[in-house]
């Protein structure tokens, strides 16, 4: 795995997730509501943005460990996401106050039409936990996706598991 391939799990506007990080053994992505871990990877030389007390703390999900994923017997497939593709104007090149399509443009690449996706809903329900389709779409990127909801309760994160890495999701409120 490269960091450009942990890229899309980063926050856009969180500057101190926008990137992925390093700490000790392995290299982390999260926005905030996701957490990937893949073994270390050479040039995310990028410090923990938390302290070492606080990242350790922060990792503890449902009471265990830090991503202990070892002992978890009941995984699945990750759900798959309903949605349907559709065209849509270029925001960056609509951003120009004179709209002019760019070909420098890296979003449409000079064409001025981009193909979005949208879900059929915004939440799916797995095991008593709600948790956000665009974040589960984002996901299914990981090779060999699966869950297990093993531990914890309603509120608590859902573990993942992929070739060459684990992670958490953190579920959405019901109210």
């Amino acid at each position: 795995m490269k960091a450009s391939d942990l890229k899309p799990f980063c926050c856009d506007y969180r500057p101190r997730y926008s990137e992925p990080f390093s700490h000790g053994e392995h290299t982390y992505a999260t926005d905030g509501k996701l957490l990937i871990r893949v073994p270390r990877i050479v040039g995310v030389e990028q410090s923990c943005p938390v302290s070492d007390e606080d990242f350790t703390r922060a990792m503890i999900v449902a009471g265990r460990p830090p991503l202990k994923t070892d002992d978890l017997t009941k995984w699945q497939k990750a759900p798959e996401i309903k949605g349907r593709s559709f065209r849509a104007v270029c925001d960056e090149c609509a951003a120009d106050p004179d709209y002019e399509i760019s070909d420098d443009c890296h979003k449409c690449h000079g064409i001025g039409v981009v193909i979005e996706w949208k879900a059929d809903s915004y939440f799916i329900d797995i095991d008593n936990r709600r948790f956000s389709t665009h974040l589960l779409r984002k996901l299914s990127a990981l090779p060999n996706l699966e869950l297990s909801t093993e531990v914890g309760g309603e509120h608590d994160a859902i573990y993942l598991r992929f070739d060459g890495g684990v992670g958490v999701l953190l579920p959405m409120r019901k109210d």
